[in-house]
């Protein structure tokens, strides 16, 4: 299996792992930031958030949710490993396509 398909699989593991109870409060502190109420009015908006907490946000403990994520997966291999890490080189801004 290529790294890209890999990723595929990886991304909604990332998911499910950052959205369960173990990191709720922060993520529910960073919903409330960004969606007031609680209520998510912009899905785009609510993407961007989530991909932000998931990649960039630093927790308590100093690491990020995909950092946490790569630590309690030893099963990984090295590139699945170097690819997720990589995420966190986030690159933002406007393209034309």
């Amino acid at each position: 299996m290529d790294l890209v398909q890999r990723a595929g699989q990886l991304k909604p593991m990332l998911l499910d792992f950052a959205t369960s109870p173990r990191f709720d409060r922060e993520f529910s502190a960073v919903i409330a930031r960004h969606f007031p109420g609680g209520v998510v009015t912009d899905e785009s908006l609510f993407s961007l958030v989530l991909d932000q907490f998931l990649l960039q946000h630093r927790l308590r403990s100093g690491t990020t949710v995909v950092e946490e994520f790569v630590a309690a997966h030893p099963e990984l291999t090295d590139a699945a490993r170097d690819r997720m890490l990589g995420w966190r080189d986030v690159v933002e801004g406007t393209f034309d396509i």
